[in-house]
């Protein structure tokens, strides 16, 4: 179906169908990237402001907190007050329950959805129209910064289990027919898979191609060694996984486009983007407030900051300072893009996947993609630390791994993380996903324990 027909037509009666003005808002979000930092700041604390009466209002669960500390919206002038509202956590939204819904949002209006996210604890929230409309519209925003105009004929290769639910056959055909997008599991990414993929993709014809990075790379490696040279991807989009710089560099060969880097979660959609300059992560400050926090133990690590992410247009059910689990590094330096949106100049990963040495250290995923990078045999890797003394490593090689080069690796762990650390490495031909057809690189339950 031609893109603009899509576009004009399809897309603007797909919204109206799901109760979305997302058409409205398209015309502001690509606008106010342009806006100055300090307009789209005193904007974002207006938001603030108006979401904290909201919830105070009309949020059982923050007017009881806000009590609690003594305080009223009113009361909050600054981001140093802000400050001093308590984080809100993922066991804490377990125990507030329906507390956390606003009763000024009927509940024929909420739309249930829900995340386990890497920790396998299943959070159910609910999201407004609204909020929605605010999310897809930022998403179309940030698919045009990749070159992708909305209407434009995309592959996904994705695997979370609640889209799979929601994506019957016949879904998958509609989709695929009016929306523009082709399904590609992640979970069936075996040669025999990609060999049925590849004719249809080529037959779909796709400008982009979105999709975790793992996936994305396993499929670029299948094209090199069945060498199809050219499928007609302009452009990639990586997201819900961290981005190893191998992995771009290998996509970014095969297909002969830029990767995309996109951070976000289910909760609050994306949440920052690489644009076309890729100096960083654009945040989304038009529609989240996002803060960078140092938590107990990570004070002395000045590249460490947990970020907290508040949804300005989440009224149905507030997430007010969310601690989301992931590490970030802020920066003040401006893209030369010339957008107004501040960067994240990196992504460090979760919480619960820093690896504690026994020398008291945290240490990032960056130190453990940099470290196997420097050995062409590895492949893949994953550290996996359930006691504070002992790290197993699971490497998949792409050759022959030489002891020497195990020996090596092993010394550099120990100066990092301890010399009483026990290192034992296990070579694998396939490393494990979770249920969302993600890999985790790191998984340590010792920072999961501390962080929590």
């Amino acid at each position: 179906m031609p893109s603009a027909f899509t576009r004009n037509l399809v897309y603007p009666l797909y919204w109206r169908y799901r109760g979305l003005r997302v058409g409205k808002l398209i015309p502001f979000y690509m606008q106010n990237q342009w806006r100055s930092l300090g307009e789209l700041q005193e904007a974002q604390w207006t938001g603030l402001k108006r979401l904290l009466s909201h919830a105070y209002r009309t949020v059982p669960y923050y007017r009881r907190s806000m009590r609690e500390l003594g305080c009223r919206p009113d009361d909050i002038q600054s981001q140093e007050d802000f400050a001093l509202l308590p984080l809100l956590t993922k066991d804490d939204i377990l125990q507030a329950g329906s507390d956390l819904l606003s009763h000024a949002v009927p509940r024929r209006r909420l739309i249930e959805d829900s995340t386990g996210g890497s920790t396998g604890k299943n959070i159910r929230f609910f999201e407004d129209r609204h909020e929605l409309a605010h999310r897809f519209a930022a998403v179309i925003r940030c698919d045009r910064w990749a070159g992708m105009k909305l209407g434009d004929r995309y592959a996904q290769i994705w695997g979370s289990p609640l889209d799979l639910a929601k994506a019957s056959p016949f879904r998958r055909m509609v989709d695929q027919i009016l929306l523009g997008r082709l399904f590609i599991s992640s979970f069936r990414l075996s040669d025999a898979d990609l060999a049925e993929a590849v004719p249809r993709m080529a037959a779909f014809n796709p400008q982009t191609l979105i999709g975790y990075p793992t996936p994305l790379h396993r499929f670029a490696g299948y094209l090199a060694q069945a060498r199809i040279a050219d499928l007609g991807i302009r452009s990639v989009i990586s997201s819900a996984e961290t981005l190893l710089p191998r992995q771009r560099e290998d996509i970014e060969r095969q297909f002969g486009c830029r990767v995309f880097d996109r951070y976000g979660c289910r909760e609050f959609g994306v949440i920052a983007n690489e644009c076309e300059y890729h100096q960083g992560f654009h945040l989304m400050i038009d529609r989240l407030v996002l803060e960078f926090v140092k938590l107990p133990g990570l004070e002395a690590h000045e590249s460490l900051f947990e970020i907290v992410v508040t949804d300005l247009h989440k009224y149905g059910m507030p997430l007010i300072r969310y601690r989301i689990g992931d590490l970030g590094l802020p920066t003040d330096r401006p893209c030369a893009c010339g957008r107004g949106l501040p960067l994240m100049e990196k992504l460090q990963g979760r919480t619960f996947d820093l690896i504690v040495g026994t020398n008291g250290n945290y240490v990032a995923g960056t130190f453990w993609t940099l470290l196997f990078r420097t050995i062409p045999a590895i492949e893949a890797f994953q550290v996996v630390q359930e006691r504070r003394e002992h790290l197993e490593i699971r490497l998949k090689p792409r050759g022959a791994l030489n002891p020497s080069h195990l020996a090596r690796l092993e010394t550099l762990i120990k100066d990092r993380c301890g010399n009483d650390m026990q290192i034992e490495f296990k070579l694998v031909s396939r490393l494990p996903v979770n249920a969302s057809g993600k890999h985790r690189f790191i998984i340590s339950s010792i920072a999961d324990a501390l962080f929590s």
